[in-house]
């Protein structure tokens, strides 16, 4: 079960705990699995548009559904999820919402060196005012930015996990667009047909080298008027990964993200990349979750943003019916371009779970963010707390 919610705006990450009771969900006859929960629950928010003075508070009502349906029919797996999250404001209605996420993940192996991916996601999700593209704006929107965010991807990797190398190429595209504040958004919507490939060999039981190469082509819809975005991204990283050394797994790899701009205009980008992140299982009911990442994201105006961001979460089953997650994040936000702005974010979450029946959790979950900026329009302080019940199957 999953302490910390998938909400992506209560908490600034989210923290899978160890399970309380499994749910095994309902197999029908033809071996097809479904699974399903509902989360309902109630908290306070008291900084909902996330803004340095002039705070908005409100309490709030939540629900969270998803459903899962597996099917495995001979050499295929096929697995379909589908999950949506309403939130009501009492005293902020301007800043309701209502996401939803829908993908497929096709898995097809039909030899012990030969296996291949197909996935689909389609999302319609929301940007919190103060967050996103929202951190552009002294004076927040009258609501939150709602967009959809689209991916395909296939991939297929060649090699036995017994061989001492696998050698796997990807292809995926992605459609990022607004669905409101036309007149502000309709620049920032754009397309990313992306390229990948990756190589593992083995240098000991547990341990690989890895060496991974991709390459994006952004394209936005409109010409920005202070000069064109559209880019290509190459990122280049090696590394090592490992598996069952100590206790962990885990993965450790650097290199080098260049991105060059089709205009002139703006600055061409060049830098390290980072992707690391161990699990440590010291315990089965206990998992400490470490991940360190650096690469460049979209800025609404700026030429980029470079994100450096790590997050570490502890989880612990104290009991067969008690469960605790502690998450800590912080995230290093440099922007380049026309503004030279900079954030520094700092999160720390706790969410306590109890078992009440083999269906039914109790949850509490508190957070605080403290947002710092270079500039201190953009400085804010935000502490959320609420508690629910989960039921599933």
């Amino acid at each position: 079960m999953r302490l910390f919610s998938k909400r992506p705006l209560l908490f600034a990450l989210s923290v899978v705990a160890p399970s309380l009771c499994v749910a095994e969900g309902v197999v029908l006859d033809n071996g097809a699995r479904i699974s399903a929960s509902v989360f309902v629950s109630g908290g306070h928010d008291n900084n909902v548009s996330l803004t340095s003075d002039n705070e908005l508070s409100s309490t709030f009502f939540e629900t969270e559904g998803t459903l899962g349906v597996e099917l495995n029919p001979g050499v295929f797996e096929h697995t379909l999820d589908l999950s949506v999250n309403d939130r009501r404001y009492q005293d902020s209605k301007q800043d309701n919402f209502t996401d939803w996420s829908l993908s497929y993940l096709g898995h097809f192996e039909p030899t012990s060196r030969n296996r291949a991916f197909l996935l689909f996601s389609t999302k319609k999700l929301h940007q919190q005012r103060g967050l996103g593209y929202t951190r552009y704006l002294e004076i927040p929107l009258d609501a939150p930015l709602e967009y959809t965010l689209s991916d395909v991807e296939a991939n297929y990797e060649y090699g036995s996990l017994a061989a001492s190398g696998r050698l796997g190429i990807a292809v995926a595209y992605s459609d990022f667009s607004f669905d409101n504040f036309a007149e502000y958004t309709d620049r920032l919507s754009y397309n990313s047909p992306q390229i990948r490939g990756w190589f593992n060999y083995d240098v000991g039981a547990v341990t690989s080298l890895t060496f991974d190469l991709s390459y994006q082509n952004l394209s936005y819809d409109i010409v920005d008027p202070n000069g064109d975005r559209d880019a290509t991204i190459i990122r280049a990283l090696v590394g090592t990964v490992w598996s069952g050394l100590a206790k962990t797994t885990g993965k450790f790899k650097l290199g080098y993200e260049k991105r060059n701009f089709d205009d002139d205009i703006r600055t061409d980008y060049g830098g390290l990349a980072v992707d690391i992140g161990v699990i440590w299982k010291p315990r089965t009911y206990s998992t400490v979750d470490i991940e360190l990442t650096r690469r460049t994201s979209e800025s609404g105006f700026s030429d980029l943003i470079v994100d450096t961001t790590l997050n570490v979460g502890w989880e612990h089953a104290w009991s067969d019916v008690m469960a605790t997650s502690i998450a800590y994040q912080f995230l290093n936000r440099d922007e380049q371009g026309i503004f030279d702005r900079s954030e520094k974010r700092n999160f720390i979450g706790v969410a306590y779970s109890r078992q009440l029946a083999r269906w039914l959790t109790f949850n509490v979950e508190y957070g605080v963010t403290i947002n710092r900026s270079n500039e201190s329009v953009f400085d804010y302080d935000n502490q959320v707390i609420m508690l629910g019940f989960k039921g599933f199957i």
